[in-house]
C-alpha cells in the first residue's frame, strides 16, 4: 500500500490538481449530458404542443369552411352550385377529420377531455348538416334556413366553444411544461453547484491534511535539528518515507551519525592527549628510577581508572617489579617473573 510519505511533493501537488480537474471535467460532462437531455426533451414538447395547436388551429379554420359551404350550398339557386359546394364540405370534412386523428395521437392527457367535448360537439353538427342536405336536396329552402339557425347553430357555437377551449388548454399546457423545463434547468444548475461547492471542499480538505501531514513531519525534523545544533546528537530522528521531507530527514540523520563519530574520535583523542600530559608531568625532575616508575604507573592506573597497578622491567628474560600503584607485597607473590610465567609473565610474552 503506497502511503502520503512515499509521494513525492511534486506528486502530492500533481495528485491534488489531477483530482481537482477530473471532478471539473465529470462535474463539466454530466451537466452538458444533463442539460441537452433536458433540453432535447423541451424541445420535443414544445414540438408536440406547438404541432397539436396548429392542428387545432386548422381543424377551427376547416370548420368555418365547413360552414360556409353549409351556408353557400342553402342559399344557392343552382342545382350546380349546390353540388360544387356539398362537394367542398366534404373536402374540408375529410381534411378536418384527418387532422383529428393526428391530433389525437400527440394530444397530451390535460386536453384530451377539451377534444372529446369537440367531438361530440362535432359529430351532433354533421347530424344537423345531413338533415340541411336532405331539405336542400328536396327544395325545402325556408326549412333549411330555420334549421341552419336555429338548431344547427347550436350545435355550431358548441362546438366552437368546445374548439376555443381546446386550444387553450393546450397553449396552458404548452406554457405549464416550459414552466417545469425551467424549474428543471434550475435544479439542474443548483445540483451542478452544489457539487461543484462539495468538491472544493473535499479539495480543500485533502490539500488541508497534506499540508498539516506535510507541516507535522517537517516540525519534526525542526526540533531534531535544534536539538543537534544544541549538542544533542543522540536526539531521536524519524526518517520515515521516501518523499523530499524522508530524504531530507535520512540526510539530518546521516549528518547526526557523522557529528557523533567525530565528536567519538575528539572526545578519545583528547582523552589520549590528557592522559599524556599528565605522565609527562610525572615525568619532569630528577628521579630515581624506582621513584620515576612508581610516578608511570600512578599515572596510568589514575588515568584509566584502574585500582591496581605494576610496573615491571624485563631484564635477562626476567620481569622484576620496579614500581607499583596500591600494590601491596605478599608473601605468597613473587616480585619477579620469567617470560611466560604467570599472568605477568605471559601478558609479557605475548
Amino acid at each position: 500500500m503506497i502511503r502520503s510519505a512515499d509521494i513525492s511533493l511534486r506528486n502530492k501537488v500533481f495528485l491534488i490538481v489531477g483530482t481537482a480537474l477530473l471532478f471539473q471535467v465529470i462535474t463539466a460532462l454530466a451537466s452538458l449530458y444533463y442539460l441537452n437531455k433536458n433540453q432535447r426533451h423541451l424541445e420535443i414538447i414544445v414540438d408536440r404542443e406547438a404541432e397539436a395547436i396548429k392542428l387545432a388551429v386548422r381543424i377551427n379554420s376547416r370548420f368555418r369552411e365547413l360552414v360556409i359551404a353549409e351556408k353557400n350550398m342553402i342559399m344557392t339557386r343552382s342545382v350546380v352550385d349546390t353540388s360544387s359546394y356539398a362537394a367542398a364540405f366534404d373536402k374540408d370534412r375529410g381534411d378536418l377529420e384527418e387532422f383529428l386523428d393526428e391530433l389525437r395521437r400527440i394530444i397530451v392527457p390535460e386536453a384530451k377531455k377539451g377534444l372529446a367535448g369537440f367531438e361530440a360537439a362535432y359529430r351532433d353538427y354533421l347530424a344537423t348538416h345531413q338533415r340541411i342536405r336532405e331539405l336542400v336536396g328536396n327544395s325545402q329552402i325556408d326549412e333549411a334556413i330555420r334549421f341552419s339557425t336555429g338548431t344547427a347553430r347550436d350545435y355550431r357555437y358548441k362546438a366552437r366553444e368546445a374548439l376555443n377551449r381546446l386550444v387553450g388548454q393546450l397553449e396552458a399546457s404548452l406554457v405549464r411544461r416550459e414552466s417545469e423545463s425551467r424549474s428543471a434547468v434550475h435544479i439542474s444548475l443548483y445540483a451542478i453547484t452544489t457539487l461543484l461547492a462539495v468538491m472544493l471542499v473535499v479539495l480543500a480538505t485533502l490539500a488541508l491534511v497534506v499540508t498539516r501531514v506535510l507541516a507535522r513531519r517537517l516540525d519534526r525534523l525542526v526540533e531534531a535539528t535544534h536539538a543537534i545544533a544544541g549538542g544533542n546528537l543522540d536526539a531521536p530522528m524519524a526518517a520515515a518515507g521516501r518523499d523530499e521531507v524522508g530524504k531530507l530527514a535520512s540526510a539530518i540523520q546521516a549528518m547526526q551519525a557523522a557529528l557523533r563519530q567525530t565528536r567519538e574520535q575528539v572526545t578519545r583523542q583528547n582523552w589520549i592527549r590528557e592522559g599524556q600530559t599528565r605522565l609527562n608531568d610525572r615525568l619532569r625532575g630528577d628521579k630515581a628510577v624506582e621513584t620515576l616508575a612508581g610516578d608511570i604507573v600512578a599515572a596510568l592506573a589514575e588515568h584509566i581508572g584502574a585500582q591496581v597497578g605494576a610496573l615491571f622491567l624485563a631484564q635477562d628474560k626476567v620481569l622484576k617489579l620496579l614500581g607499583r600503584y596500591a600494590y601491596r607485597k605478599h608473601d605468597n607473590v613473587p616480585e619477579q617473573f620469567a617470560l611466560g610465567e604467570g599472568l605477568v609473565g605471559q601478558a609479557a610474552a605475548d
